[in-house]
């Protein structure tokens, strides 16, 4: 009877050892469920795969870009910061960490993060603007200005430039042809809290 019963459980092992997939497979599993459009089924994958390998960086940054898509900002911070863990340098993982921050109104942290990643990429127009955006609403205009001014220079067109520098109180005559237009885009953005 014992025998029967230790013959059986080595069956079952080995079946189950059959049937368990590889990592490779749960990933090819997560991303074609991701791209079927079952998100809670492919965030369920991307966690059994990084299970079995939790230091993939991509896993992890493909997690945290999948749940930030959700809305759930905080659980894609938390992948975000696994993947910079063994990727620190890392500006587009830095850049999706400061979105995610943003995204959920953790404004400092959201700032920290993008000028982190602005030491990496100072040049990043994206970066910048959106740092430029953090400080205004932290209420920084002088560090709005001090990081603005030569993208303004460089970016005469750019009416994102224009509108925060404008919003500082900072302005200057050759700008307010395009600031009005800012003004409008503003008043457009946040019609809901004009006074009626």
């Amino acid at each position: 009877m014992v025998r029967l019963l230790t013959l059986g459980f080595l069956l079952a092992t080995c079946l189950a050892a059959q049937n368990a997939s590889s990592p490779e497979e749960l990933l090819r599993h997560a991303v074609d469920l991701q791209q079927a459009g079952d998100l809670e089924g492919a965030v369920k994958g991307y966690r059994e795969f990084l299970a079995v390998r939790p230091g993939e960086v991509a896993a992890h940054s493909n997690l945290g870009v999948l749940l930030a898509h959700m809305g759930r900002y905080g659980e894609a911070a938390t992948e975000y910061r696994k993947a910079l863990d063994r990727s620190p340098g890392n500006s587009g993982i830095l850049m999706n960490l400061g979105l995610a921050y943003y995204k959920a109104g953790r404004i400092p942290e959201a700032a920290k993060t993008f000028s982190t990643a602005r030491e990496i990429a100072p040049n990043n127009l994206q970066t910048t603007t959106l740092l430029a955006d953090c400080q205004l609403r932290m209420g920084q205009n002088r560090d709005v200005i001090t990081l603005l001014k030569p993208f303004e220079e460089a970016n005469p067109d750019n009416l994102a430039i224009a509108y925060m520098l404008e919003w500082t109180g900072f302005s200057a005559m050759a700008t307010l042809p395009k600031l009005a237009f800012c003004w409008g885009a503003r008043c457009w953005l946040h019609r809901t809290s004009l006074p009626r």
